[in-house]
């Protein structure tokens, strides 16, 4: 189902891990390991880059609160798809 598809979402490592599925580097959104987006830690010898959480993320870039429980699992991927739209 999933073959020849770009996936998009936050912290897919982990999602497809649970799932035992594989896809390829190169078909993979993820916008927790998207640089830009990712918390930038000062180190004495280097910066060292941390993912950041969703809901975070939504109300820097988007300007959007999804802390909302009803939106669930559909909320987040509608705030990932922006997101990844966004920095296109």
């Amino acid at each position: 189902m999933i073959k020849v598809r770009i996936l998009i979402g936050h912290g897919l490592e982990v999602d497809l891990l649970a799932l035992g599925l594989m896809h390829p580097w190169c078909d993979v959104r993820d916008t927790a390991v998207y640089s830009p987006y990712m918390k930038k830690v000062m180190d004495p010898l280097t910066v060292m880059l941390l993912p950041r959480d969703l809901q975070g993320l939504a109300a820097d870039v988007l300007h959007r609160d999804i802390s909302d429980l009803n939106g669930g699992p559909i909320l987040d991927a509608i705030c990932c798809l922006d997101l990844y739209k966004t920095a296109r």
